[in-house]
């Protein structure tokens, strides 16, 4: 019976691991503050702070790429609105 129930839950912890990418996707597992968040493209931000976690060029401290219609920088400002960096 135990050597079911242990072949049943690698079974099955092998069948969630497959929902994730990877387990370093979700690096604030334990950590507290971030628990639940992860981040997808390995770009340092976690899916709450970044504003487009499938694209590792685009995060709070890229630079604005004026003309592109992409907010690089996330703060909400596209190309020509964002004063600051395309002036």
């Amino acid at each position: 019976m135990k050597r079911r129930m242990l072949l049943m839950t690698s079974a099955l912890l092998g069948t969630l691991g497959g929902c994730f990418q990877s387990t370093s996707d979700y690096m604030a597992w334990d950590s507290g503050e971030y628990d639940d968040h992860y981040d997808v493209d390995h770009d340092g931000f976690y899916d709450i702070e970044d504003c487009d976690d499938s694209n590792a060029d685009i995060h709070p401290d890229a630079d604005e790429i004026c003309d592109d219609g992409v907010d690089n920088d996330c703060d909400t400002l596209i190309d020509a609105d964002d004063t600051e960096e395309c002036g």
